[in-house]
């Protein structure tokens, strides 16, 4: 099922830049796991990554691909944020994960046969490079410490999965609010300024499986009681102590 994201031209495709050739890291928000943001991809896995595909823009709200689609291609995200989201029968979003620079996504168009299984939006303008299906395959059978790492990555991403299915059979809604503003607010390496979360409390019911309006009255309670506070529209966490013992409580 398509989710509502923004119609547009598809973006114009160039030859990724020398600039993007270096390390960055491969990353993104786990809710479930305690996943370190640091773990980094080599400078030889950007530059064969790189080479082989194709660099491409997306502006905010348009989708890179749509749940249900045939597989199609693998992108390397290099700048912004991309969110994942699994949209069920009756219309339900479920964001599964929200990808930063220097993680790499669809990589169910590695699959047999290949099927999209959720549907990817930009959070923000995003830069991304674009690889077919046997393009990343031959990067992989060439490469085979990037194999081992996609593969960790894949079950990394599993757990996660298997840890937030059951949260939802037995944590609180403040519970599961609780762990994802950790995992959010946590310190970004190579971010200088305060970890700040940017996300819609819609974006964030859709994180936590709970409605809008009990998200919302949650993270009221939350700044009452001064263990988050507010930053514009955006979310800083002030107190990761009171907030991870809400998580035994």
């Amino acid at each position: 099922m398509r989710g509502t994201c923004l119609s547009g031209s598809r973006p114009v495709a160039r030859q990724a830049s020398p600039a993007h050739r270096r390390s960055i890291r491969m990353r993104e928000y786990a809710i479930g796991t305690d996943q370190d943001l640091s773990s980094t991809l080599t400078g030889e896995n950007i530059r064969k990554l790189t080479e082989r595909g194709i660099e491409k823009r997306f502006e905010r709200g348009e989708c890179l691909f749509h749940q249900g689609d045939g597989g199609g291609n693998v992108f390397l995200l290099l700048e912004g944020r991309v969110k994942v989201c699994l949209i069920g029968a009756s219309g339900q979003k479920t964001i599964l994960r929200i990808h930063l620079p220097g993680s790499l996504m669809g990589l169910t168009a590695l699959s047999t046969p290949p099927k999209r299984d959720a549907t990817a939006t930009a959070l923000e303008a995003v830069t991304v490079v674009e690889l077919t299906r046997s393009e990343m395959q031959a990067v992989l059978l060439e490469d085979s410490a990037l194999s081992l790492r996609v593969t960790r990555m894949l079950l990394d991403r599993l757990s996660d999965l298997h840890s937030r299915l059951a949260d939802l059979q037995a944590a609180s809604v403040d519970q599961r609010l609780a762990r994802v503003l950790l995992a959010l607010g946590q310190h970004d390496p190579i971010a200088e300024a305060t970890p700040t979360i940017s996300l819609t409390h819609e974006d964030l019911s859709n994180m936590v499986g709970a409605r809008r309006p009990t998200v919302t009255s949650a993270l009221n309670r939350f700044l009452q009681d001064g263990l988050i506070e507010k930053c514009g529209r955006s979310i800083v966490v002030k107190d990761t102590r009171r907030l991870t013992q809400l998580l035994v409580t």
